[in-house]
């Protein structure tokens, strides 16, 4: 700064209005994350304020109608889900944490959908996110064509603070998994990052990723990239088998099952693919939901395996 106090000064004049709709959150240290300058009742000095002009154009890597490797997913005939729900307050016990209830929300549309399916455990409590015995569900379903579905939540006071029995649970399950989802605070990143040291991957296992946390575009690096690209020679790049799906805004916990509802239904009807760009559609738009990985998929409505 070009003023050794400016940080708290500005903090001081603009944090209580120029905020994300959390000023009680602002700080001098994570106003940058809160700084919102069209934010309603935000003014700022023209002392404080340096204009330039700026051009806007599409990059000419974004991809277009681009579809996830269904044949990849369901080559061996069945879809595997893990959906990871992490609680907005680590203590937690009810709906009134936002996690806990979007845990529940997706249990819910997960049994709507779904209906046949057969639970683990399998009496399952109206709202299992506030039963401890009931915090790690599993969905399976015989769909009568031959083809599986099976989809696991499980709700953890946090990722960090999870310990080592889920830190097992989570290397058995991803390792196979078509679609690993992560819901819940980013921590700034340090969510994110953790997960990505945890389970293992098989070579050629396509598999999709999605951290639905907020900012999460801005945290990913390419830990999980190059531990794929180590297994496969014929994937330098460690996104021929893998797409990942982040937010390049927040993505708020009341909107957490639906935007994971969106890509488990979207996976779930292979006879109606659709687009990660249809797919979106129904994800939230505040969390503007973006993949990378894509560019090199070979799957299209015509797709002759």
């Amino acid at each position: 700064p070009l003023r050794a106090d400016a940080p708290t000064a500005f903090k001081t004049r603009y944090g209580a209005t120029c905020n994300d709709g959390e000023p009680a959150d602002v700080t001098v240290d994570n106003f940058w994350y809160h700084y919102r300058p069209h934010a309603a009742g935000c003014t700022l000095a023209a002392s404080d304020v340096v204009t330039m002009p700026a051009a806007v154009s599409v990059s000419n890597q974004n991809s277009v109608a681009k579809y996830p490797e269904y044949q990849k997913i369901w080559e061996d005939g069945r879809l595997e889900i893990l959906a990871i729900f992490g609680k907005y307050d680590v203590a937690g016990k009810d709906h009134a944490d936002a996690g806990v209830a979007a845990f529940d929300q997706f249990i819910a549309a997960v049994r709507a959908e779904f209906p046949t399916a057969v639970t683990t455990p399998p009496s399952l409590p109206l709202d299992p996110g506030t039963n401890d015995r009931a915090d790690d569900v599993t969905f399976e379903l015989d769909r009568g064509d031959g083809t599986q579905l099976a989809i696991t939540a499980i709700l953890v006071n946090s990722v960090p603070s999870a310990g080592a029995a889920f830190n097992k649970r989570y290397a058995e399950l991803a390792t196979n998994a078509d679609l690993v989802m992560y819901n819940g605070h980013a921590g700034l990143g340090a969510n994110v990052r953790y997960l990505s040291t945890l389970g293992h991957w098989f070579p050629g296992k396509y598999q999709i990723l999605f951290m639905d946390g907020c900012d999460t575009f801005a945290y990913i690096d390419d830990t999980i990239p190059k531990q794929r690209a180590l297994l496969n020679p014929d994937d330098a790049t460690g996104t021929r088998y893998l797409d990942m799906v982040t937010n390049a805004m927040p993505a708020y916990f009341v909107s957490l099952a639906g935007s994971t509802m969106a890509l488990v239904r979207a996976l779930a009807a292979p006879n109606q693919p659709e687009s990660w760009g249809t797919i979106f559609r129904d994800v939230d738009a505040a969390q503007v939901a973006v993949v990378t990985g894509e560019e090199d998929n070979v799957f299209t409505p015509s797709y002759d395996p």
